[in-house]
Formats: C-alpha cells, sequence, structure tokens
C-alpha cells in the first residue's frame, strides 16, 4: 500500500471560523458562514488529532493530524503525544468495514496534551470521535498533489450525523458532547452577539475527565445534517475580537483647537473618515467611540480627557482613528 497517498487522502481538513478573520490581524468580521437548515452545536475538545484507519481483514493504521504512527503489529511505534498506547486498545476492537476504508476522527485530551488542567487535575487521559469518513482503495491510484487538491475540495465521504452516532454506539466510542439542535434562524448573526450565545449554551466544559479540571471550554462548533457547512466559533476569537474593538478607541488624543470654551479633539491615529464624539463632563469613567464594525463600544478613556480638558469641561471631538 502507498502510506503517502493513506497519509494525504486521510486527513482531515480545517474547519473554517463561524465569522471570517480580517486578514490583517486576525479579528473577527460580522460577516459570518451562511447556514440553513438545522445545525447541531457540538463541544470541541482542546486537544489533538488522531485518526484510525481500518481495513476489512482488520489491519489498521494509527496516526495524528499530520502523519501515521503506527501500523498494527509494528514492532516500534512513533510515541508523539501518546497518542498510539491510548489509541491501541479502540484500535483493537473496533468493527472494521466490510469492504474500503474506514477512517475515525478522534480527539485525544488531558494528561500533558493541550490545556488539559482545562480538563483534568491529574493526569487522566480521554478522547471523543468527532467524524468518520469512508475511502474506496482506488481514491489512493493517484498522485499526492492530486489527492491532496482533491481532500482540499471537500470529497472525502463523511457520514451524516445519524450514522455517525450509529457507528459510535455499535463500538461504544464516546462522541464529542452534542449541545443541541437548532435551525439556523436561532444563531446571532454578530461577533458581540455570538459571544454571548457561547457565554450562555457552554459556560464550562461538559467533557471534563475528574473534578479537578478547571472547565474552561475551547469551543463550539456548528454543523448542518449533510455537513454541507461546518464552522467554529472559539471563545478566545470572540473575546480577542471585542477587547481589541474596545481598546482601539482613542486612549490617546490631542488638543486640536479651542471653540467657545469648548475644545476640539482629533485622535493621533488616523484610520476610517471622521467619527464625532461628545461628551458633557470630562470627569467621565468613559468615552464612547462609533466604531465602524462595532458600534457603541465603551473604551476607558476617562483619564486621558480628563487629563487634556481640565475639570469638568465639556468637549467636542472631532476623531480620526477609531479602528
Amino acid at each position: 500500500m502507498d502510506l503517502p497517498a493513506l497519509d494525504s487522502a486521510t486527513k482531515y481538513p480545517s474547519i473554517g471560523t463561524n465569522h471570517q478573520r480580517n486578514p490583517k490581524g486576525g479579528r473577527l468580521l460580522e460577516q459570518a458562514t451562511a447556514v440553513s437548515g438545522e445545525v447541531t452545536r457540538t463541544e470541541k475538545v482542546d486537544g489533538t488529532n488522531a485518526r484510525i484507519i481500518t481495513f476489512p481483514d482488520g489491519d489498521y493504521v494509527i496516526g495524528a493530524r499530520d502523519g501515521l504512527l503506527y501500523g498494527r503489529g509494528d514492532l516500534v511505534a512513533n510515541q508523539a503525544l501518546g497518542i498510539v498506547n491510548a489509541q491501541r486498545p479502540l484500535a483493537d476492537r473496533i468493527t472494521p468495514p466490510t469492504t474500503g476504508i474506514r477512517v475515525h476522527y478522534l480527539e485525544l485530551y488531558g494528561a500533558k496534551i493541550g490545556p488539559s488542567h482545562q480538563y483534568t487535575g491529574t493526569s487522566a487521559v480521554g478522547f471523543r470521535l468527532f467524524d468518520l469518513a469512508s475511502f474506496k482503495p482506488t481514491d489512493l491510484d493517484h498522485p499526492i498533489e492530486k489527492i491532496a487538491s482533491w481532500r482540499d475540495r471537500g470529497s472525502q465521504h463523511f457520514y451524516s450525523e445519524a450514522r455517525l452516532a450509529e457507528a459510535a454506539m455499535l463500538d461504544s466510542i464516546p462522541l464529542t458532547r452534542r449541545l443541541a439542535t437548532i435551525t439556523a434562524d436561532d444563531l446571532p448573526a454578530g461577533v458581540q452577539g455570538m459571544q454571548g450565545f457561547l457565554l450562555h449554551h457552554l459556560p464550562t466544559t461538559r467533557v471534563a475527565l475528574d473534578k479537578q479540571a478547571r472547565g474552561r471550554p475551547e469551543c463550539i462548533v456548528l454543523r448542518t445534517a449533510d455537513r454541507s457547512v461546518i464552522a467554529k466559533a472559539r471563545f478566545a476569537d470572540y473575546q480577542r475580537t471585542l477587547a481589541k474593538n474596545a481598546t482601539s478607541c482613542p486612549l490617546s488624543i490631542r488638543p486640536d483647537a479651542a471653540l467657545e470654551g469648548d475644545r476640539m479633539y482629533r485622535c493621533t491615529r488616523p484610520a476610517h473618515e471622521t467619527a464625532e464624539l461628545r461628551q458633557e463632563g470630562c470627569r467621565s469613567s468613559a468615552v464612547s467611540c462609533a466604531l465602524p464594525s462595532a458600534a457603541g463600544v465603551t473604551a476607558a478613556a476617562g483619564r486621558a480627557a480628563t487629563r487634556l480638558a481640565g475639570p469638568r469641561r465639556p468637549f467636542r471631538g472631532s476623531l480620526r482613528g477609531c479602528r
């Protein structure tokens, strides 16, 4: 068997973010992935990907996300991240396919894998099945470059949500935690709304391995029943984006002119077209900035305003630079 071809064909494709990223800086944009119909929400575990590739004769190969590690009967195994030791007992008992090639995609977590303290306070290790696919032997009869292109176009044959659940039950494999199935109309459209959605529906992980786990979840994955759309919504992405939007309000401003007792201020960071700001009383604890992508975000800029304008003097600002 051509192992490089097998490795390339069975790699799991990258999952895009629910809200598109700005190529410059990585912030999430307000443009969300278009979804319709029913959407299943699952918790994504923050660990490391593993693959178990099985064949009709009972042979199997265990792999990580980016490479193959062990074949059944090998005298030596690649011990990277403990994947082989953790997955070999499962591989030994998985029901082999009657024809073709089947691949179980799992997330291994705990012990010293990733932020393990969120899932265990000891050295416990766990795994969850998150996807399943089948392949024809002829899928490997192509040059590596063509196989990679075929894979990146989404041509792999993944199981539907119903078939995935049946296969997991057959071999008693724990699935990634299913949170709920909703309609696409129930998903919030904006970045700030999605952050609230995450905090409400997954305040703590549902897959902790012991009571000592700290319990902070990593992500919710949204997938349609036919798998036409799969997107991830990571807590850290939304928190980082909203924090950057807030702190990009003008914390550093300078006097620009004086008019009838008011002072004009201009942001020192040029960016988008002029936004107007007016605050009655410079001792206020915050300044509100009209952001182009998040109107109404409040930045703690009261001290800067007080220092420049003096006590309780109203000002009117012409701000260029609320990014």
